[in-house]
């Protein structure tokens, strides 16, 4: 089983990936944490990199094949759940999922905006907090290893603003793409992730 998630930035495609993934036993696929972790002495790291701060969107024709590549491995034989691939139709000419189900997590920007301002990632691990909804036990410090929270350089608003304009633009075309098809379960991402994750787990029964 393939499994799409779609939806506007900090909608909490990963942390619902991430419990998804672990509720039906499917590895997760995300797109945006493999960037992120592409080597500095990668070919494609300066490139790559330098869109995702300015909030473009990366070479399709790139990630596409990343993705072509990365779902060969036998443990996606089964399925996947996929994070942060298809914000535009022509996507599609370099990968389709081909998914089985999409669910779109909506959110105002309002939420959206929020949730971005408050986000912090440890240096070492990577693990995200949020400051309002899961803020670490001791401030500025990782619950987990000890390290440094910081923001990520392309949490900003200005930043975030021009990835609505293209969510608004491109990616509510994809949705409506698969709601063609009878794919799509909307979902409420206003909440807590429990919340969230409770209204997927309804709509997948």
């Amino acid at each position: 089983m393939v499994i799409l998630l779609i939806g506007p930035p900090a909608s909490g495609k990963g942390t619902i990936g991430k419990m998804l993934s672990q509720y039906l036993g499917l590895s997760l696929v995300s797109l945006g944490k493999i960037l992120r972790e592409i080597p500095q002495d990668s070919l494609w790291h300066e490139p790559i990199r330098q869109a995702m701060d300015q909030g473009e969107l990366a070479s399709n024709s790139i990630l596409g094949g990343f993705l072509t590549e990365i779902v060969k491995d036998s443990r996606y034989e089964s399925g996947y759940v996929l994070d942060g691939w298809l914000r535009q139709m022509s996507d599609l000419e370099f990968f389709d999922p081909k998914p089985d189900l999409v669910l779109f997590l909506n959110v105002s920007f309002e939420t959206s905006l929020e949730r971005t301002l408050s986000r912090r990632i440890c240096e070492q691990g990577g693990h995200t907090y949020n400051l309002i909804s899961n803020p670490p036990q001791k401030e500025g410090i990782c619950d987990v290893d000890g390290s440094r929270l910081v923001s990520r350089d392309d949490d900003t608003e200005e930043v975030l603003k021009h990835r609505w304009q293209i969510f608004t633009q491109r990616t509510v075309e994809v949705i409506e793409h698969y709601k063609a098809k009878g794919v799509v379960k909307e979902i409420s991402a206003e909440g807590t992730p429990e919340s969230i994750f409770k209204q997927v787990k309804d709509k997948m029964l």
